[in-house]
């Protein structure tokens, strides 16, 4: 059972949601929806009933936040779809960012290749171990939307968590991140997993994630080297709180617009300070925006310098970047690597009175409500130079488990 002070806490952050969504029925920058996710039971999050929140409504994570869209290639060399490195790279030297057709499509074969595997295995709430696509996979009152590309049912795959920010779902992640469709090009499976009514609550479902997360394990024959998580806001704090509690488990991180005190509700992530640190070294991905409207922007820059300090990392390296954001480097003694990547770009999306500003999605192609239970878009304003889910991919492909 959780803490009191985290069932409080957790208790608190609803209540604030709650405030906010029943505050008005028209969000600045776009329309406002009543409908319902297509997953979990609806639970009311308004105060006055003004909004029927499901397990997606939208708003990035302990704020709302997401996505932008890049159209063209990437402003650093193309993209992971278009054929070119997504940055100087970042985390290959670009060797990630070749052309990402598959055999299927006449496309380059990027399949991190792994070997054979048995057939997977039924385990609890995985009833279903042949469907390639299969969204909301009720598992302990939360559910999963799985990819599964055909190839890892035979060939040993990695697996990545994409987890949603708060009131957002697991489809609208996917919308901004598109890390399914890459998963299916570079040998991953993909779980996005889906709150009830579209709030994290860390006391209660971080148990439920992992539970998941080593039944997806076990089922279908993973490779233990190559499981990711990544998420903005809420799914950022979630995805912090694994590389501290659950660094064993993973191979690499990529938390985004996560770090300290949000503004609107009450969210824990992982200091790297006292006792509230992880047990041992881990490659990690850090995004965050500098004019974030949620998650202030100098707590960024207070759990970077937390994580080098607690890391002992050297001073830093810029490694990609031009006039609208900036890649720097940090290096270990054992050679594990902690990127931070901050951007100006902004959204026009708010909720209620509250607008998100720089807590978006670089490059992500959602700029309309467009899905069920969406309340707003989450992408960034394009043009942005880079796209946050090519990005990640191309950092879990470069960093497995050593």
């Amino acid at each position: 059972m959780p803490s009191t002070a985290l069932r409080t806490s957790t208790l608190a952050a609803r209540l604030t949601w709650a405030t906010l969504l029943g505050a008005g029925a028209t969000l600045a920058g776009c329309g406002s929806s009543s409908g319902k996710s297509p997953g979990n039971p609806a639970a009311s999050a308004s105060a006055g009933g003004a909004f029927d929140v499901g397990s997606g409504g939208a708003l990035a994570g302990g704020a709302p936040g997401a996505g932008g869209a890049a159209s063209g290639g990437s402003g650093t060399g193309g993209t992971l779809s278009s054929g070119g490195a997504a940055s100087e790279d970042a985390s290959t030297g670009g060797a990630a960012g070749a052309d990402a057709g598959t055999p299927e499509d006449g496309g380059e074969d990027l399949w991190v290749q792994g070997p054979p595997v048995r057939p997977p295995t039924k385990i609890r709430c995985i009833t279903d171990v042949e469907t390639e696509e299969q969204p909301q996979v009720p598992c302990d009152g939360i559910s999963f939307d799985l990819t599964i590309p055909p190839r890892c049912l035979t060939t040993e795959c990695g697996m990545i968590f994409d987890v949603h920010g708060g009131t957002m779902s697991g489809a609208m992640e996917e919308k901004n991140t598109r890390l399914s469709e890459l998963g299916k090009k570079y040998g991953y499976i993909v779980v996005h997993p889906n709150a009830f009514a579209g709030l994290w609550s860390y006391g209660v479902d971080d148990p439920k994630v992992l539970q998941f997360m080593l039944d997806m394990r076990d089922a279908f024959h993973v490779d233990p080297k190559r499981i990711h998580m990544t998420g903005l806001s809420q799914g950022g704090y979630m995805t912090w709180r694994f590389v501290c509690q659950h660094g064993d488990l993973l191979a690499s991180a990529a938390p985004a617009a996560a770090a300290g005190a949000a503004n609107i509700s009450i969210e824990v992530g992982c200091t790297f300070t006292g006792q509230d640190v992880p047990s041992g070294e881990m490659d990690v991905l850090y995004m965050h925006g500098e004019f974030d409207g949620l998650v202030n922007y100098p707590n960024a820059v207070t759990l970077r310098d937390a994580v080098t300090a607690f890391w002992k990392t050297d001073a830093g390296t810029k490694i990609a970047g031009d006039g609208t954001y900036e890649r720097t480097r940090f290096t270990e003694p054992g050679g594990h690597v902690f990127e931070f990547l901050k951007h100006e770009y902004q959204s026009p999306s708010a909720i209620a009175t509250v607008a998100i500003k720089g807590h978006c999605f670089p490059g992500s192609p959602d700029q309309s409500v467009t899905l069920p239970g969406q309340l707003m878009s989450f992408g960034c304003t394009p043009p942005n130079s880079f796209d946050w889910g090519e990005e990640v991919m191309k950092f879990f492909v470069a960093h497995p488990k050593r």
